[in-house]
């Protein structure tokens, strides 16, 4: 296996306000598949704990969900997606993503869409001609933000790698099955963080994401006080482990329904 090397490149960042230009993350080594990464000898707990009156379940599943949305979600699709389907798919800002202008869809051209909004939706076209929606294909309550950009990233792989595990994975969605969808989408997210992790220096992008304030300067992702000293790695070594955890009942017991179901 070749040496690792260091590269450069601009990768966006998004979070609750925007998706900005961040400086490119360092490749670690040539993508092998995902190696499981050294269990911690502690228990499974909640890596982070509410904030904002949410309970450490949504809490939990707020850091991933904003990881994943960030400057990894450039790195996947170019660094992954496009160079295992060969593909050259578009992440690309648009105003309105569930209605691209029209300059924006180019006949032949895959293409990931987000917008500028506070919370952002994402959607996609792999042909340049339909627009792949989660809200109106059933797989995502319309108006919810949780996992859009997991939706995205599995609709296009299974576009190019159906037999994958993501591709799969993408075949286990069903429309109004908005829970099981979500299931899905927690399995697929650990998975795309613990590929990148091993293959990168992910530790600027974690930063980012845990030094993420709300509007009134407070820090949004508190780190479980249990988990004291602990390394970036680790942290996303626990944050993997506890969400693969995480079963339907106790996702329904949580605070995090709200975001499945606008109750």
């Amino acid at each position: 296996m070749p040496s690792a090397k260091t590269k450069s490149k601009h990768v966006r960042k998004r979070n609750t306000r925007t998706r900005k230009l961040k400086k490119r993350i360092h490749s670690k080594k040539i993508f092998g598949g995902v190696k499981r990464a050294k269990k911690l000898t502690m228990q499974n707990i909640p890596p982070f704990v509410s904030s904002e009156g949410e309970d450490d379940l949504e809490a939990s599943l707020s850091f991933l969900i904003d990881l994943l949305g960030g400057s990894l979600y450039d790195t996947y699709v170019e660094d992954v997606l496009n160079v295992e389907t060969n593909q050259q798919i578009e992440v690309l800002n648009v105003p309105r993503p569930i209605k691209p202008p029209a300059n924006a869809m180019k006949p032949g051209q895959p293409t990931i869409f987000y917008g500028n909004e506070k919370a952002t939706h994402f959607t996609c076209t792999t042909d340049g001609v339909h627009l792949w929606n989660s809200y109106s294909e059933g797989i995502q309550m319309r108006d919810t933000d949780h996992f859009c950009q997991t939706f995205v990233l599995m609709r296009m792989q299974h576009e190019y790698l159906p037999s994958s595990f993501i591709g799969e994975e993408y075949a286990k969605l069903r429309k109004y099955q908005y829970l099981d969808n979500v299931m899905v989408a927690i399995k697929v997210g650990c998975y795309i963080i613990e590929l990148l992790q091993n293959e990168f220096n992910i530790d600027l992008q974690i930063n980012e994401v845990l030094n993420d304030r709300d509007n009134m300067g407070k820090i949004r992702h508190i780190i479980n006080p249990a988990l004291k000293s602990i390394t970036n790695q680790e942290l996303i070594q626990c944050l993997i482990r506890y969400c693969r955890s995480i079963t339907n009942e106790q996702v329904c017991a949580s605070t995090f329904k709200q975001k499945i179901y606008l109750l």
